[in-house]
């Protein structure tokens, strides 16, 4: 779990992911409600990322028992596609 947590903090895309997306969804947080709605969008967005990649984790970690080794590969190309289009969605809604 540790190793998890490490290989998070100093995953090279955090950074990118707070000076684009989360500044400005945070300034957002700030300019619609108060430094209370901040510290819930905070709080919120850690629960979310605990939760899901808790459950990812865990997913893969039972997945390939039942689905075996071919399918278990299919599903995780899959969830990458998905998590590139939603950095892309993410990082256009920034721009336009």
């Amino acid at each position: 779990m540790m190793g998890g947590v490490v290989f998070t903090v100093f995953n090279a895309t955090i950074p990118l992911w707070w000076a684009t997306t989360g500044l400005m969804m945070l300034n957002h947080a700030l300019v619609t409600t108060t430094m209370l709605g901040v510290l819930f969008w905070v709080v919120g967005h850690w629960l979310a990322d605990i939760l899901w990649f808790g459950f990812l984790g865990y997913s893969v970690y039972r997945g390939k028992r039942y689905f075996g080794e071919e399918t278990h590969r299919h599903i995780i190309k899959v969830c990458g596609i998905v998590m590139i289009s939603l950095g892309l969605f993410f990082v256009l809604s920034t721009i336009f």
